[in-house]
């Protein structure tokens, strides 16, 4: 019995440290470089070109964009996680101002129209736009969590809203300021979120609304930025991703408490 509290308090100790660093790779979009920069811990690992306007982009195994304007006249496109172009072709779904995207990584994609703050949900092909609800408006950022299936947006009113998939408001916090992106790690179920290119740092967040850390990427020449999104085709192994369950479920019951 002892030897396996021991070994569970070693597991929750190495999450909680881990927590204080950034483990996963985190692609940020800029909207004025038409690049797209992979940067983890302040470094940069590697940045690609991306076309005029693809600042939201779907994160999966691979990078499905999509455009943000319908008078550019271009198509979204599909990377590697390298940034070598795979061919695919996404057309514009017909919505204006999709700032920032996200995936389940299996059957939909999903943005958020700045302004309402109207939820759409999308196949993976970018095609076939469903609305699903209203959140709070001026939404700029969209992150879905893959352990529970909910949906996560930031406002430019500085509110940080957890959704279940019918528009439930599950849980809230306002760290301030006004935020361009958002994007939770599916290793560690950390927030991530970016102002505009004025503001050199990413915020992780745990989802309590902890402040944990600011890590500076203000020297990559990002520009303005506006999407952000983790990999959701990188997964923790199984043993990881059950206690990263159980620490959100108590994190929840706490909220609600």
């Amino acid at each position: 019995m002892k030897t396996t509290m021991r070994m569970a308090s070693a597991v929750v100790l190495a999450l909680a440290g881990a927590a204080s660093a950034q483990t996963s790779e985190l692609y940020i979009f800029s909207y004025t470089s038409n690049q797209a920069y992979v940067v983890q811990n302040g470094n940069l690992n590697r940045s690609f070109a991306t076309g005029t306007y693809e600042f939201a982009g779907a994160v999966a195994g691979d990078v499905r964009t999509v455009q943000a304007y319908s008078w550019v006249g271009q198509d979204g496109k599909q990377y590697d996680t390298n940034g070598n172009d795979l061919g695919g072709r996404y057309a514009y779904t017909g919505l204006d101002y999709i700032y920032d995207a996200t995936t389940d990584g299996a059957n939909y994609n999903y943005a958020c129209l700045y302004g309402g703050g109207d939820l759409y949900r999308f196949d993976r092909n970018w095609q076939n736009a469903q609305f699903q609800f209203s959140t709070a408006g001026n939404t700029l950022g969209t992150a879905y969590d893959t352990s529970n299936n909910t949906i996560w947006t930031a406002a430019g009113s500085g509110a940080v809203s957890q959704y279940d998939l019918n528009g439930q408001l599950l849980s809230q916090f306002f760290p301030g300021g006004n935020w361009y992106g958002l994007a939770l790690d599916p290793a560690d179920g950390t927030l991530w979120l970016t102002q505009d290119g004025s503001y050199p740092y990413i915020a992780q967040y745990d989802q309590s609304g902890n402040h944990l850390q600011d890590v500076y990427v203000g020297n990559f020449g990002m520009g303005n930025t506006l999407g952000m999104e983790f990999d959701v085709g990188r997964v923790p192994a199984p043993g990881a991703a059950a206690l990263l369950g159980i620490g959100g479920l108590a994190a929840s019951r706490r909220r609600r408490a």
